[in-house]
């Protein structure tokens, strides 16, 4: 099977209090990650409408994108623009600090809500460092889910400054997760049906039939089959031409779908079933092909997050149901729509 990519996200400090160019010397560690208690940041604060507002009128991003930046700044500010850090004196509703923080003062008026929201849009956009947020926010699923990738890429990115957010440290993505959740218990419910545009990033519910292909079956590559099936000399498998076993292996040229299953056509001109319902008959790998992508203990979106795993990242699939497929390594289940072969 194909092996496109190698996982291309990872990280490199950890820190909260920013500096402002993209290089790892400008990033100081924080004492306190954020300047809000952990009390206080649970409330959904009286000027959420002016946060989102300002962020939907003054950028393309959908409303899942701007769930998420409000999820991260909610855990830094609760939107407050002059709330200072008493440990590391970064300041603001992202909680500046350095060069970034003396680059915001240049500003008329930086100690207000809606110049403080456009710093952040200037940074996202031009600064080199912020490319992972910046490509999160570009790709984000207009879900709940969409939202949380977003929320969960630029807390590592933006906040504690990590460039490959894969590099992060175990508290660190603790305690991203945990701000990153608030996508699902604040911003999305309030502000989740405002529209926006559409991405496609994440494993939120997709309705396409064809998921499968071009993902999971890729024309012209070699399967590897686990259980014993009939060759047939037919495409509608009538016609049987023998038994392929475990173990041998057969070039594809084409697949279809019948029902829930999926057939394939050899290279030398047999009919198999790689697919039967929802098991697979061949050894299939994948390799996540968006930004990040969550894990979830089910197929489907109601279920819980398992972990989350990045661009480029390699599994073998067992079982699928629907647009799902179960990768044992990964321990749980990933959309098919933002995995490719």
């Amino acid at each position: 099977m194909n092996i496109k990519k190698i996982i291309t996200s990872a990280a490199v400090l950890s820190l909260m209090a920013f500096s402002a160019a993209p290089t790892v010397q400008e990033f100081a560690p924080a004492v306190q990650p954020t300047a809000i208690t952990a009390s206080a940041a649970e409330a959904l604060p009286s000027n959420s409408n002016d946060v989102y507002n300002y962020l939907k009128s003054h950028t393309t991003w959908n409303s899942a994108a701007i769930c998420g930046i409000m999820a991260h700044l909610h855990t830094e500010s609760r939107f407050q623009p002059t709330v200072v850090n008493s440990s590391s004196g970064a300041y603001g509703v992202a909680q500046w600090l350095g060069v970034r923080l003396t680059n915001l003062k240049k500003r008329s008026n930086y100690n207000t809500l809606y110049v403080q929201l456009q710093f952040l849009i200037d940074e996202i956009n031009n600064e080199s460092y912020y490319a992972p947020t910046k490509n999160a926010i570009r790709n984000a699923a207009n879900s709940a889910d969409g939202g949380y990738n977003v929320a969960y890429t630029m807390r590592l990115n933006y906040g504690w400054g990590n460039y490959n957010i894969n590099n992060a440290s175990s508290y660190q993505v603790s305690e991203t997760r945990t701000a990153a959740n608030k996508v699902y218990n604040l911003f999305w419910p309030r502000f989740g049906n405002s529209g926006g545009n559409n991405g496609g990033n994440d494993g939120g519910n997709q309705s396409s039939s064809g998921a499968e292909f071009g993902t999971l079956w890729v024309n012209n590559d070699i399967y590897i089959f686990n259980n014993t099936q009939t060759m047939y000399k037919d495409s509608a498998c009538k016609n049987s031409a023998g038994k392929i076993y475990s173990g041998q292996q057969k070039k594809f040229v084409s697949f279809r779908k019948s029902g829930n299953d999926t057939i394939g056509r050899t290279s030398d001109g047999y009919y198999i079933k790689v697919k039967t319902s929802n098991s697979l008959n061949v050894n299939a790998y994948g390799t996540v092909d968006c930004d990040c992508l969550n894990v979830r203990s089910g197929a489907g979106t109601n279920y819980g997050i398992v972990k989350t795993v990045y661009y480029g990242a390699n599994f073998k699939f067992t079982k699928t149901s629907g647009d799902w497929a179960y990768a044992p390594n990964a321990g749980g289940w990933l959309n098919l729509n933002y995995i490719r072969g």
